[in-house]
């Protein structure tokens, strides 16, 4: 027995220690489960209980089957990460983060010898050390970079820094391109083509923005963003880059993808963006005092919210009667409104007066159903099911209103009145008596109405379009968006 141990709990309860280089270098990298291998066996390093310490138990926790966790384990050790003491039973060393750069991958004696000549060629301004070697063989080890594309990005950055440029500055760009896919020697060599194009542009926005340091990487691959995968023309990057006199890049960055986000991608349209901004915020301001809604910043509700929904075709007046019609629905929140505004806009309400009208013709329907609960007995409000039920009658059915009323008048006395009005305006539909005159001439006591009904076979299983379930939804909050 051990003088001291820790208990279950004690050690359930600390931490497990990750080196940030697993994080950044390794994991991103690696086949799908194998960080979950490798971070659960590393906790496992840490627990005193041999019994907790098997390849079972990893395996329930993991899911995964034994096999998986060799491999995975295998693919580690590859890695130089971990090594594999044994394969039956299998034992697994755990080695440090540091030995691993000169123990990264088992590199056979020779293989990078062409591209350490070459890339000393390109760095002819300075000697690269052991450690350099290293940090260049563990990223195309991990980032599976071929060493040809490698020497492609240092040519390409001592051209914009100078033959003794840092090796921190060379991996910075191979990561990104490795990150958005570049990594064979033809594919980063044309994209990196396409930069040096870029120096002519880049030097009009660097003069409109009052700058004075040299274009670097960066500046190009930003450049590309605006042009080619927000689709902006150079004459509408260089005006806008006109407006950030002393600024920066990233503020030029952060304006272009605000309207890349808000789908502004022609000069007119940003011009009136920006000319209506502050009228914008004011709407804002005020959208937030209507519902009752705080938020420290109006610009980002107004680019969240208000500008989505004026592109819809909603002008100020619109929005604050939409707010208004929120806040009496206890809606306070700019996502409730946002739910609201995309519910009108389905109804294809988009106006003042439109909205009005729809409203009414609610209030309208509220009014003639308490009518119809009156001619019932039936002593009680309006229920959303009552809703759905008029707006069924009235729209899908096609029934008139004096129609529904005079069917009300037979159903005073019925056990279940609105089941068996329901029961009576379906009949009149069957037999096209849409009209009180119609509907009278067909008129049937409850009991005469209930007789036939007994004498008619029973319906069968049917299956209803879309249109007909729509009429279970009720009034505005029962619009699926």
């Amino acid at each position: 027995m051990p003088l001291c141990s820790a208990s279950a709990e004690l050690v359930n309860s600390g931490y497990t220690v990750v080196d940030n280089a697993f994080i950044a270098e390794y994991m991103p990298q690696s086949p799908s489960g194998c960080a979950e291998i490798y971070l659960f066996g590393l906790y496992l390093c840490s627990q005193p209980n041999k019994q907790h310490n098997t390849m079972e138990v990893m395996c329930r926790a993991l899911g995964l089957k034994e096999e998986d966790v060799i491999n995975g384990f295998a693919y580690w050790e590859e890695m130089g990460l971990v090594h594999v003491v044994q394969k039956e039973p299998i034992e697994v060393v755990y080695l440090s983060q540091k030995t691993s750069h000169a123990l990264l991958k088992k590199i056979k004696a020779g293989k990078y010898s062409s591209f350490n000549k070459q890339i000393q060629d390109v760095i002819s301004g300075r000697m690269i050390t052991v450690q350099e070697y290293n940090e260049y063989y563990m990223f195309l080890e991990t980032a599976f970079f071929q060493p040809e594309a490698l020497v492609a990005v240092a040519k390409h950055c001592a051209e914009l820094k100078g033959n003794d440029i840092g090796y921190n500055y060379i991996l910075t760009v191979a990561r990104n391109l490795a990150t958005a896919g570049y990594t064979s020697a033809a594919a980063v060599e044309e994209k990196l083509a396409n930069h040096p194009k870029f120096n002519e542009e880049l030097s009009l926005v660097f003069k409109a923005m009052g700058l004075r340091r040299k274009i670097e990487f960066e500046d190009r691959r930003a450049y590309e963003k605006w042009t080619s995968d927000f689709g902006f023309s150079p004459d509408i990057v260089l005006k806008v880059a006109k407006r950030f006199k002393k600024g920066e890049i990233r503020k030029l960055d952060a304006a272009l993808s605000q309207y890349f986000k808000l789908n502004l991608l022609s000069e007119r349209e940003i011009e009136n963006f920006e000319s209506s901004k502050q009228e914008l915020l004011e709407l804002t301001r005020e959208i937030n005092r209507i519902i009752g809604y705080y938020h420290p910043s109006l610009e980002l509700v107004a680019e969240e919210y208000v500008t989505p929904w004026t592109q819809k075709g909603y002008d100020g007046e619109t929005l604050k009667l939409i707010a208004r019609y929120c806040f009496r629905r206890r809606i306070q929140t700019l996502e409730g409104m946002n739910y609201t505004v995309d519910k009108f806009f389905k109804l294809g309400l988009l106006d003042a007066d439109a909205i009005n009208q729809y409203i009414e013709r609610l209030l309208r329907y509220d009014e003639n159903i308490r009518k119809l609960l009156d001619n019932m007995g039936v002593l009680r409000t309006v229920t959303a099911a009552d809703r759905k039920n008029y707006a069924l009658w009235i729209e899908d059915w096609q029934m008139s209103p004096e129609t529904v009323e005079y069917a009300s008048t037979l159903c005073s006395g019925a056990l279940n009145p609105m089941s068996y009005l329901n029961k009576i305006l379906s009949d009149f539909k069957q037999r096209g008596a849409a009209t009180p005159e119609k509907a009278k001439a067909l008129s049937l006591s409850p009991k005469t109405q209930m007789q036939e009904k007994k004498a008619r076979p029973t319906g069968t299983e049917r299956n209803y379009t879309a249109e007909q379930l729509a009429a279970l939804f009720d009034n505005l909050d029962e619009i699926k968006i």
